[in-house]
């Protein structure tokens, strides 16, 4: 989805002094190149540059950082250009600043929002009789006549005994669902054409709108529709790159928006969704399901949100593994708010005391890396190791899917192990027998931590179940080759 690079020419203000520039497009590529024959203000106080187009658009830079100025000398002078490196761009009939609290509602699509919310229901095709099409057709006209009083005869087209009719329901509302960030709607927007040469040719977009209950800032706005791009990059089982965003603000009018370009944005991974049975929640065959899940979702986004960021780090990179995105996934669990895992154990008052007198035998000696460790485990004595918290997380998920096995507790054991392998360089673990099993290890790690969270969030695993998701999804890829998998661990256990 890599954006087509776009290139405008206008004038733009620092300081109170306007500079020609040249601003390209081009996601990380995007720049803004300012030349002037006086010098040119350093923005480095400023993290903005507003200006206008040739084609009197209104550019809003926002997020600017300087990326370098030059100076060249010629025969017709001196000339001084200035390169600018924005993290957004916003382009429409008004200007933006990233504190105005005025955006109401923001638009965007991402990569497979248009399999997830697949409907479809609103468009078809039936096969008819020429008795029905000339009722329908003549039933039109009439409408038309009564309405507009256009003066037009009536001209039935030449007619097979049985005409095909294509419909539109003309249905637009997808899906809609109130949450704390905002209400979020998914619409259809088909756009329709029919031509003697080329026929009947129907491209629908489905985008989604999240509407404020009150105006907010441009960094919130773009922050909420990241929250709801990662939650579908979670549905869909592959990263979601969220673009042709549009906003929407106070003081325009009526059905007009700004655009917004995005600098940096989410990569993508080769595979593409195929269907939405895959998924484990559907939006259009269980809607209420699927809402209530992305309201607890997002309630638990502020303490979640780090946790299933490292997740998404890892679910980008698709069907390539290495050992960071074990340890990543590993690490998730251990940054998970306490009341995800399981609580810290009491600590007997003769074991308190004992330990409080070797911290403080500890604390007497002079200061290493050693003592400062030894002082770390000291102190996270009862508190739940990282072992405990994910088999705790590892309880729900088959608690609630009876078809996971129950060997899973000990693939995540050795995932763990194999991760204290590469982060302290464990003695007690056998790398080179399990090094083939780094894949399986990282799978379940991931899949332990992604459906729990669904799942406490509100999720009904067996009603995906019964779809018989293919492998394309992470989570059925999973459940389909664990037991294989397993199978393959005890012949090398045996060995």
């Amino acid at each position: 989805m890599a954006v087509e690079p776009k290139e405008i020419n206008g004038f733009f203000n620092i300081s109170q002094q306007d500079f020609f520039g040249i601003l390209t497009i081009q996601d990380e590529s995007t720049l803004l190149t300012l030349k002037s024959k006086v010098a040119i203000p350093s923005i480095s106080e400023l993290d903005f540059v507003i200006g206008a187009g040739f084609d009197h658009k209104i550019i809003s830079c926002l997020g600017c950082i300087d990326a370098g100025f030059q100076t060249n000398f010629h025969n017709g002078g001196t000339e001084f250009s200035s390169s600018i490196f924005p993290h957004h761009v916003v382009i429409g009939n008004a200007s933006l600043y990233a504190d105005e609290t005025t955006i109401t509602d923001i638009h965007f699509t991402t990569n497979d929002l248009p399999t997830l919310f697949n409907d479809r229901s609103a468009f078809g095709q039936i096969f008819s009789t020429s008795e029905e099409l000339t009722r329908i057709l003549t039933q039109h006209h009439d409408k038309l006549e009564k309405d507009f009083k256009l003066g037009y005869k009536l001209s039935l087209p030449e007619m097979a005994d049985n005409p095909n009719i294509f419909y539109y329901t003309g249905k637009t509302k997808i899906f809609e669902c109130s949450t704390e960030i905002g209400v979020l709607t998914v619409n259809h927007s088909p756009s329709i054409s029919i031509d003697g040469k080329t026929g009947i040719a129907c491209e629908n977009n489905i985008t989604a709108t999240l509407n404020f209950d009150v105006p907010v800032n441009f960094d919130t706005a773009i922050s909420r529709m990241s929250t709801l791009s990662r939650f579908f990059s979670i549905i869909a089982g592959r990263s979601q790159k969220s673009f042709d965003i549009k906003i929407e603000k106070s003081g325009l009018p009526a059905n007009s928006h700004l655009d917004v370009y995005c600098s940096y944005s989410t990569s993508t991974s080769a595979n593409i969704l195929q269907n939405s049975h895959d998924t484990p929640l559907n939006p259009i065959m269980r809607p209420e399901e699927f809402s209530h899940v992305l309201d607890n979702w997002i309630k638990r986004e502020p303490e979640w949100r780090i946790g299933r960021i490292q997740y998404l780090n890892g679910l980008s990179k698709g069907r390539s593994y290495d050992t960071e995105r074990l340890v990543s996934a590993a690490n998730a669990f251990d940054i998970l708010p306490s009341s995800a895992t399981v609580p810290d154990s009491i600590v007997a008052a003769d074991h308190e005391t004992a330990r409080n007198e070797c911290i403080q035998i500890l604390k007497a000696l002079p200061p290493t890396e050693d003592r400062a460790a030894a002082i770390g485990v000291l102190k996270r004595w009862g508190r739940a190791n990282l072992r405990s918290k994910v088999l705790h997380r590892a309880k729900i998920v088959k608690d609630h899917i009876p078809q996971i096995p129950k060997e899973i507790d000990e693939i995540l054991i050795l995932a763990i192990k194999n991760r204290n392998y590469f982060v302290h360089g464990s003695s007690d673990f056998n790398y080179k027998k399990y090094e083939d099993f780094l894949t399986v290890f990282t799978d379940a790690l991931e899949f332990i931590f992604s459906a729990s969270d669904l799942i406490e969030c509100g999720w009904n695993p067996n009603a995906w179940l019964k779809t018989r998701p293919s492998f394309n999804h992470n989570y059925s890829y999973f459940m389909k080759t664990i037991h294989e998998e397993i199978n393959q661990l005890n012949i090398v256990k045996a060995k």
